[in-house]
């Protein structure tokens, strides 16, 4: 799969930026040597290539283009390579009183990187004679990831089902990071590099869980469920240069390591009043595990940071009507987020610290409609509010109630789709699709934290495909109709340097228009 790009830069003369290519392939064997036993073997790998990103620069006070809508202006090239290869064994066993399985993955993750840091070097360095360099972040990092899982779960019934199991992932990465002023032969600065790094890290996780459902009635049930998971990581930081340490080289004394456990919950009630309306309660906790930040120098930024939890509350209800034909969900929320993880940039490296706590509360609808059996209405909407409720002093947030990046406080969707019988035994269908994104913030809107308002935009999607009597199907597809540049999010860290450097923001697609052409052998 190709992706053109659609982003340019007129500065350095470069089209197509953002382009990337997907190849890869996957097969998958099964294997039942009886009735009661399975063994379902598969492997996948994929590489993808690719160049700079979607991105267009806006001036961060009028958010006007800074040059055109789709364009930007990075001095050095930014080609990134990434691939990933899974392998893995599921074994599915059944007895007369369980279903017992045992699933194995082993998963290899390579990714090379060249990013384009001139924006936030420029302005840290000014004062060095550095205010125009190009600038260029490499990052080579290969992770192994070994996982192992058993579980033993009841037969389904109308008393009691059950669901136990205990889970191993055992991860090692090995991470470069090296700055480059490209200004200069060699990539050096003053004659020095800049800062190179090796950071290898191992990462283990021992997990036990178990779910349950009691059927008190035809019409109230009852989900529990537990998991104890242990997590012990070991890392390691080796780093010199004049940005790090001057000429030396400091190396963490010997190993930093962190042990953390944790038990989560969930308790999820169900009420049947008909066979057609279901309510609801639920209520989950859930952790993030914390871990190493790579520090340039003592006393930049936190070498760790700690683990985030949150509990989950939730009260809905699903219900179908019209014989079927119409399906109506809806749910409201609160969330309680303590320890919040949030990205903060110390001295040009991107760290992640605690900031305080947070809550999002919100509310979520969808719905179905099958008009006439050719003619299908649906849509979907939401209302979030999500805000910290401390004052953080990691991003300089004084007043509680800040909004957290990136949360729209309203979206919407709308579907339509409509079948057709054609002539000569073809089966065509016509989709609409209509999507609102709210207004959202990038950052805090801090000094650390510089705000930009991402504004609201509006995508509308065509699609007609059909079906052959020969296993062809073809589809022609118009993405983006009204060919709107929506602002999907953006990089602010440039300007907690420099407030009037231009923000780089990441835009929807721009109207595209499409073939496919599909082949089915059965």
């Amino acid at each position: 799969v190709y992706d053109s790009g659609y982003a340019k830069d007129p500065i350095y003369g470069r089209d197509n930026q953002g382009w990337a290519r997907s190849e890869g392939g996957r097969v998958a064997l099964l294997i039942k040597p009886t009735d009661d036993l399975d063994i379902q073997l598969r492997a996948s790998t994929q590489h993808i290539p690719s160049e700079s990103a979607d991105v267009g620069f806006r001036d961060p006070k009028t958010h006007q283009p800074t040059y055109g809508t789709y364009d930007q202006a990075y001095p050095t090239f930014q080609p990134s390579d990434y691939s990933l290869t899974l392998y893995s064994a599921a074994i599915n066993y059944d007895t007369p009183w369980a279903k017992f399985s045992s699933i194995t993955g082993l998963q290899v993750n390579n990714g090379t990187s060249y990013t384009d840091n001139s924006l936030t070097y420029d302005a840290a360095l000014a004062t060095f004679g550095a205010a125009h360099d190009p600038w260029s972040l490499y990052v080579n990092t290969t992770t192994k990831k070994f996982t192992q899982e058993f579980r033993v779960a009841s037969h389904e019934n109308t008393v009691f089902q059950w669901l136990a199991g205990a889970f191993l992932s055992n991860e090692k990465t090995s991470e470069i990071v090296d700055l480059f002023d490209n200004a200069n032969p060699g990539g050096t600065f003053f004659g020095i590099s800049p800062f190179t790094s090796f950071l290898p890290s191992t990462y283990r996780e021992y997990a036990a869980y178990a779910d349950g459902t009691i059927f008190f009635t035809k019409q109230l049930e009852l989900g529990l469920g537990v998991r104890y998971s242990r997590q012990k990581q070991a890392y390691e930081e080796t780093v010199s240069g004049l940005l790090a340490t001057g000429t030396a080289t400091v190396r963490t004394p010997p190993v930093a390591t962190s042990d953390q456990s944790v038990m989560t919950y969930l308790i999820n009630p169900k009420f049947h009043i008909t066979d057609d309306v279901m309510v609801y309660a639920r209520a989950a906790s859930g952790f993030r595990p914390g871990g190493p930040n790579f520090v340039l120098s003592p006393g930049l930024g936190n070498p760790t940071y700690s683990p985030d939890r949150l509990w989950s509350y939730e009260l809905g209800e699903k219900a179908t009507f019209l014989d079927k034909r119409a399906t109506l969900n809806f749910d409201i929320y609160d969330i309680l987020w303590t320890d919040i993880q949030v990205t903060v940039n110390v001295g040009g490296v991107n760290q992640l610290e605690n900031a305080g706590t947070a809550r999002v509360t919100g509310a979520e609808m969808a719905f179905n409609y099958r008009v006439i059996s050719a003619l299908t209405f649906g849509g979907s909407a939401a209302y979030t509010n999500a805000r910290l409720t401390s004052t953080p002093a990691v991003i300089d947030v004084t007043t509680p109630g800040v909004r957290l990046p990136l949360s729209p406080r309203f979206n919407f969707a709308l579907i339509g789709s409509y079948d057709v019988d054609l002539p000569g035994g073809y089966l065509g269908s016509i989709n609409v699709t209509d999507r609102w994104i709210g207004e959202r913030n990038a950052g805090f809107g801090t000094a650390i934290s510089q705000q930009y308002t991402l504004s609201s935009y509006n995508i509308t999607d065509l699609n007609m495909s059909v079906h052959s009597p020969y296993h062809l199907e073809y589809g022609l597809f118009l993405r983006n109709v009204f060919d709107k540049a929506g602002e999907v999010s953006a990089n602010i860290i440039p300007n907690q340097y420099n407030p009037a450097s231009p923000v780089q923001v990441f835009l929807a697609q721009p109207r595209t228009v499409g073939l496919s052409i599909n082949y089915k052998f059965n």
